[in-house]
C-alpha cells in the first residue's frame, strides 16, 4: 500500500538493508535446523499509523559449508591436499561434499581437479576431510582457488584465498660425453639461479662430488622457493684420453748444444702442439707439448732441457758429497758444471768417494782438496764453460 512502512525482525541473522521497505537483505549469523531457527517476521504500518498483523516467514533452513583449516598459500603439482570441511544445516540423504580446484584464473567453470565424499549424516556440525589431488600437468599460476559444495541441496560453500602453484621446469634430460679419468662437472648443466639443486646417482644416492664424476646416469632435483621440485637426468659416457706418459728431463753438457725433443713422446694419431716452433733444436729451457685426439680429449707433457751449474755453498760441511753444500741441493754428476767460490764458510774437500763433474771452475780465493786417494773426474770436453 502506498505510504506503508515495514519493520523486519529475524532470528539468528542481521538485516543489512531494506529495514523499512517491502523487501530486505539478510546476513545469517548462525546456521539453523529446519524447524527451530531462522524465522523471519515483518509488520506493516500504513500512512495513518495503523499497524497490521505480524507476518511470519519461515521457518527458514540455513546452510553453512565451510573450509575449517586455512588452505596453504602455495602448493606443488602432484600434492595431495586434505581439505577439512565443516557442514551445518539439513543436508539430505545421499548428499555428497565436493572440493574443487579452480583454473589458474580462479574460475570454477571447469575445475581442474575435484574430489568428493559422501556426507557422514544430516544435522549440524558435520566434520569431514576431502583429499584433493593437485594435477601434475596444470599450468603454473598464482590465481588458483579451492571451494567446497554440496549436492543435496545444491549449495556452494567457502572459497579459499588465491593459491600459488609454481612447479620448476628444468627442461629435457641430457646426454653428455667427457674424457675418461678427467672427471665431469655436473654443475655446468642446470644453472637456474632460482633453484637449489641436489645431485644423486641412478639409485638416488647423494653424490659427494658432483663436480667430478665418471661415466653413469645421474639424477638432479631442482627445488624452488615454494619447495616445489622437478627432476632431470644426465647420462654421461666416456671417451678415451691420450696418455703421453711422464715428463722428460735431458741434460746438456756444453753451452750451445741442442736436442731434438720430438721423439721423446709418441704422438701417432694425435694433433701435437709444442710451445716452441723448433722442438728439434731445443736449447736449455722448459717445453710444453699438448696433444689432442679425435674426441677432443687432451694430454700435456713437459720436456726440461737443462745445462746444469752448481755453485759450492759449503753451508753444511766441507764434504763434496753432502747435497746441502750445493746451490742445486744435490751432488754434482758428470753433466754438472761446478763453480767453487771463496765465499763459502767451509772449504770443498773430496774425501769419502770420487767426484764427477762436467767441469770445475775454481774462482779466486777458493780451493778444492782431495784426500784418502780420492779424485775428481772431469768428464766434459767443452770449448767454453757456463759463465755462472
Amino acid at each position: 500500500m502506498a505510504g506503508s512502512q515495514w519493520n523486519w525482525s529475524l532470528t539468528n541473522g542481521l538485516v543489512t538493508s531494506g529495514q523499512t521497505t517491502n523487501s530486505t537483505n539478510i546476513t545469517w549469523s548462525q546456521p539453523g535446523s529446519p524447524t527451530s531457527t531462522g524465522n523471519i517476521y515483518v509488520i506493516e504500518s500504513n500512512q495513518y499509523g495503523c499497524i497490521g498483523d505480524s507476518s511470519t516467514l519461515g521457518p527458514i533452513t540455513i546452510y553453512k559449508l565451510g573450509i575449517n583449516d586455512t588452505v596453504p598459500a602455495t602448493l606443488c603439482k602432484a600434492d595431495l591436499l586434505p581439505v577439512k570441511i565443516g557442514a551445518t544445516g539439513a543436508f539430505e540423504a545421499g548428499n555428497t561434499y565436493t572440493a574443487e580446484l579452480s583454473d589458474a584464473s580462479g574460475s570454477f567453470a571447469s575445475p581442474v581437479s575435484t574430489a568428493s565424499i559422501a556426507a557422514s549424516g544430516n544435522g549440524v556440525n558435520q566434520l569431514n576431510t576431502i583429499s584433493l589431488t593437485i594435477p601434475f600437468g596444470i599450468p603454473n599460476g598464482t590465481g588458483y582457488r579451492i571451494r567446497v559444495r554440496s549436492s543435496i541441496p545444491t549449495f556452494v560453500g567457502d572459497t579459499s584465498a588465491a593459491i600459488s602453484i609454481i612447479k620448476p621446469d628444468m627442461g629435457p634430460d641430457l646426454t653428455r660425453t667427457y674424457c675418461i679419468t678427467r672427471g665431469y662437472n655436473l654443475l655446468l648443466n642446470y644453472t637456474d639461479p632460482t633453484l637449489i639443486y641436489a645431485y644423486y646417482d641412478q639409485s638416488f644416492v647423494p653424490i659427494a662430488r658432483p663436480d667430478s664424476v665418471e661415466a653413469g646416469t645421474f639424477q638432479i632435483i631442482g627445488t624452488n622457493a615454494q619447495g616445489c621440485k622437478d627432476t632431470a637426468s644426465i647420462t654421461l659416457t666416456s671417451n678415451p684420453t691420450p696418455n703421453l706418459g711422464a715428463d722428460t728431463t735431458v741434460y746438456h753438457v756444453c753451452p750451445g748444444e741442442t736436442t731434438n725433443i720430438v721423439p721423446f713422446y709418441n704422438t701417432t694419431g694425435l694433433t701435437a702442439v709444442w710451445n716452441t716452433p723448433t722442438p728439434t733444436l731445443a736449447i736449455p729451457g722448459t717445453y710444453r707439448l699438448i696433444v689432442t685426439n679425435g674426441f677432443g680429449c687432451t694430454d700435456t707433457a713437459f720436456a726440461f732441457v737443462i745445462l746444469e751449474t752448481a755453485t759450492w755453498t759449503g753451508t753444511v760441511s766441507s764434504d763434496w758429497h753432502t747435497p746441502g753444500n750445493w746451490s742445486t741441493g744435490k751432488v754434482p754428476t758428470d753433466r754438472t758444471h761446478v763453480i767453487i767460490t771463496g765465499l763459502a764458510p767451509n772449504p770443498c774437500i773430496i774425501s769419502t768417494a770420487n767426484a764427477q763433474a762436467a767441469s770445475i771452475q775454481v774462482r779466486n780465493g777458493a780451493t778444492v782438496q782431495t784426500t784418502n786417494n780420492k779424485v775428481a773426474d772431469v768428464k766434459g770436453t767443452c770449448l767454453t764453460l757456463p759463465p755462472n
